[in-house]
């Protein structure tokens, strides 16, 4: 008999921790407002499906069926769901709830908002307040966090712990003691235990808070060097001088002077060196060692400024000096450059005076010192 209430206590039990159904949650792709990247929108949906089949009771999943129902039917966020929709929705998938969010993106921030909806009702169960990041992936995935926490916080569906309890075991009842004497004694009752099966703890939703400025560089930098080549066409003048002199009334030349002009090739290996004089100006000098398809040679000389930005991405200009010796020919020289966010710079030259001419140039480059 023992065995039998055993078997009995045991199969109530499993009754009871299994009578608790989690509630199927439809996450939607959010629907998009503004500028906000294909890669926001992806890591809203994802992250609310992963955040909602964290916390115990539910489960979540997202289907592209669904989002085509919703496209094809123009669904603005806010308005009502059809029946329809909502009865294919539980019949096809077995959704208990639709979860809907909504990114409006402008000026560089987002701001996030969702609801949580009763397939059966329409009703709004859940729509905690919109939260407004900066368009960062590391805010968007902590913004959607929060939102999916809140939505299942305040929904009025959030399902209860359940608190097991033992039944209470029947009272074993002693058979009547034989009358020995006037004197009766009292048969002893064993005393009933009722025991509780421990409470299920659910954690507290993880905070995640949002970061609302974008990481700065990991450290300042003082120094700026590159190395790079460059090439192009110059114009450059050319004089004659010729000598001579008159005897017995025919003219022997001894002195003539002309000038023509003649367009070379030229190029130049470069160096940049430049020191900063904040966390994002530096100053320094740009030399090169300028060579034309004749062998001739000169030398640049130009002051630049390079502004530095987070991303490690520069812009450089200046202005100095370009010269071929062979020619005794100087000119002004105006310099300007885009750094990219690796170790590449490319770099333009346009030059005027008594000769004038182009180049265009590339190298590799980087911000070094700095704490």
């Amino acid at each position: 008999m023992k065995k039998v209430i055993l078997f009995l206590f045991l199969l109530s039990v499993l009754f009871i921790v299994n009578a608790q159904k989690q509630i199927k949650v439809a996450v939607v792709k959010p629907y998009l407002e503004g500028n906000a990247s294909a890669l926001h929108i992806n890591l809203v949906k994802q992250t609310l499906v992963s955040t909602i089949i964290k916390v115990d009771g539910y489960s979540a999943f997202s289907r592209n069926e669904i989002d085509a129902i919703f496209s094809e039917q123009q669904f603005q966020y806010g308005g009502d769901v059809n029946d329809a929709t909502r009865k294919k929705l539980g019949d096809m998938y077995g959704a208990d709830m639709l979860c809907i969010s909504q990114i409006v993106g402008s000026g560089g921030e987002l701001l996030m908002s969702a609801m949580l909806i009763d397939v059966q009702t329409a009703e709004i169960l859940s729509s905690p307040e919109p939260i407004v990041v900066k368009a960062t992936t590391q805010n968007v995935q902590a913004a959607a966090k929060t939102l999916a926490q809140e939505l299942l916080k305040s929904s009025v569906d959030v399902p209860k712990q359940v608190v097991v309890e033992q039944p209470a075991k029947p009272k074993e009842v002693e058979p009547a003691p034989t009358q020995k004497s006037k004197a009766q004694t009292t048969p002893t009752q064993k005393p009933v235990v009722q025991t509780q099966a421990p409470q299920k703890t659910v954690a507290p939703p993880e905070q995640n808070p949002i970061v609302e400025n974008e990481p700065k560089p990991e450290r300042n930098a003082s120094f700026f060097l590159g190395f790079g080549a460059g090439a192009g066409l110059g114009t450059w003048y050319l004089r004659h001088y010729v000598y001579g002199y008159w005897e017995y009334g025919q003219m022997t030349v001894l002195k003539s002077e002309y000038a023509t002009m003649e367009i070379s090739f030229v190029g130049a290996p470069t160096v940049d060196f430049a020191w900063g004089i904040s966390d994002k100006s530096f100053l320094g000098l740009h030399a090169g060692l300028n060579v034309d398809d004749d062998g001739e040679m000169g030398v640049t000389a130009v002051v630049e400024y390079i502004r530095r930005y987070p991303s490690n991405s520069a812009w450089i200009v200046g202005a100095g000096y370009r010269s071929l010796f062979a020619f005794d020919y100087s000119c002004a020289d105006i310099r300007f450059g885009f750094k990219t966010k690796k170790a590449i710079f490319f770099s333009g030259d346009v030059f005027l005076g008594q000769s004038f001419g182009m180049m265009l140039g590339i190298g590799y480059c980087f911000f070094g010192g700095g704490k």
